[in-house]
């Protein structure tokens, strides 16, 4: 088997080179290059690649502008902690159990060794896929490694493809579910503002009731009429932020997707180890 992964090409850290679907990625090494903040001078980050695999895809991981939806340019610092759990999460037994159960996994060569047996399955695939974060880079690269025994070289491709289905359709239900929740979140905070102004409200009405301003005495007026504006401006404070709750629920009713502050993208489909 070959020994080599055909790398992307990615200038200067953020700009990252998206491939076509179907076409294979470069031939070149792969390295991420940085600049040196001291000298000024660039160097090189390397690309760690397993020795030997069947097959690879890759992930782009993009952070989003919650005022735009827009993808924003790769802040990696700020990005590191979502690469490493995707990392964790494409390999996930979840995500694989599921890819399991497609019906192309299901009628390739490498599961019909297991007889059905779907927790050797699992464990057999777990040992054959592995995911890495590209250091220098958004991008997350999945291997089918050569521990997957088949006599077809068409089944890494089809496991990897299969599995990339699970993952992306995982996160598309990630983003509908996050609508859903500040949805939930935004009317507890606008119910919790419309309770604040009934007690600030109730407060001022007793207050004025058993306080009122105009009294015999000058003092206790004076002190009654002083208390009355710091309960009308505790008041007025809680309106406004009902006001803002309210404002803030309608804009999310109207959104239609939801948001986790990053993307997920295929960079590329699944490609035979060259």
């Amino acid at each position: 088997m070959p020994t080599h992964a055909p790398p992307l090409m990615r200038p200067l850290l953020i700009v990252v080179l998206f491939v076509l679907p179907g076409c294979p990625p470069s031939e070149q090494a792969s390295p991420a290059t940085t600049n040196s903040p001291a000298s000024g001078a660039t160097s090189v980050e390397p690309d760690p690649l397993p020795t030997n695999y069947r097959a690879h895809t890759a992930y782009s991981v993009d952070l989003i502008d919650p005022t735009t939806g827009l993808p924003m340019p790769a802040e990696l610092d700020r990005l590191e902690p979502t690469l490493l759990r995707e990392v964790q999460r494409i390999t996930s037994q979840p995500v694989l159990r599921e890819a399991l159960n497609s019906a192309a996994v299901r009628g390739t060569q490498w599961f019909e060794r297991f007889e059905n047996d779907l927790d050797q399955a699992a464990e057999a695939l777990r040992a054959s896929v592995e995911a890495r974060h590209v250091p220098g880079t958004p991008l997350i690269r999945v291997y089918a490694l050569d521990t997957l025994q088949t006599d077809a070289n068409q089944d890494a491709q089809t496991i990897l493809q299969a599995l990339g289905e699970v993952y992306m359709r995982r996160h598309k239900q990630a983003i509908d579910a996050s609508i859903s929740e500040r949805r939930i979140a935004a009317q507890r905070a606008l119910d919790a503002a419309e309770d604040a102004v009934d007690d600030r409200t109730a407060a001022l009405k007793r207050f004025l009731l058993n306080n009122p301003v105009s009294s015999s005495s000058i003092e206790r007026s004076r002190l009654n009429a002083l208390e009355a504006e710091a309960l009308q401006r505790r008041l007025r404070q809680a309106e406004l932020r009902r006001e803002s709750a309210l404002t803030k629920l309608l804009e999310i009713r109207q959104q239609t997707r939801g948001f986790l502050g990053y993307a997920i993208s295929e960079e590329y489909p699944p490609q035979p180890a060259r």
